[in-house]
């Protein structure tokens, strides 16, 4: 864990940083994200049906979408035409550290129900998201309580929660590109 995230900080650009992703991606099988999708589904099994069933959907994106869309972009040659800057490296170098203390604390989102390894995908995901793609860590779309939902207008990302980012141990939130809305 300690030696991903040390090669992690190293990338300067979002194509290393992608590349890197992608190099990782290839340890985890497909049993490895079932588990991450049932450790999820664990933590969200007490919420309303219905609403349960609209973020299942969106947190399915989020991990098989993100993992499936890594994997075609390295094989398609997409990464490497990402020639920008990473976009804000301390908060990047901030982000690496919380990967390190998040992989083996329990109390991140699904940590009881999630292997270290599992936790580090889900973290693996969520960079690739933010950092190399500048986008919300939720898909577009993903609902949250009282009907509220993340929404994009005008090329700018907008989640209903982005101000809760200090209530959650280990909160994607704070790194997150969406703006509160």
């Amino acid at each position: 864990m300690e030696s991903v995230t040390a090669r992690l900080m190293k990338a300067e650009m979002q194509s290393d940083l992608g590349d890197l992703i992608a190099e990782e991606l290839h340890h985890y099988t497909p049993y490895d994200l079932m588990q991450i999708a049932a450790a999820l589904k664990q933590e969200i099994r007490n919420l309303p049906p219905e609403y349960r069933e609209r973020l299942s959907d969106h947190t399915s994106e989020q991990i098989f979408g993100t993992y499936h869309r890594i994997l075609l972009m390295k094989r398609e040659g997409k990464i490497k035409a990402l020639q920008d800057p990473l976009h804000n490296k301390v908060l990047f170098l901030t982000y690496c550290h919380m990967i390190q203390e998040a992989c083996l604390s329990p109390d991140h989102a699904g940590g009881a129900h999630m292997t270290p390894m599992g936790r580090l995908l889900y973290f693996l995901l969520s960079a690739f998201r933010i950092f190399v793609l500048h986008e919300s860590v939720h898909p577009v779309g993903t609902p949250f309580p009282g009907g509220l939902q993340v929404k994009k207008k005008g090329g700018v990302i907008y989640c209903p929660v982005r101000d809760r980012a200090d209530e959650v141990v280990y909160a994607l939130c704070r790194f997150c590109p969406a703006e509160q809305g």
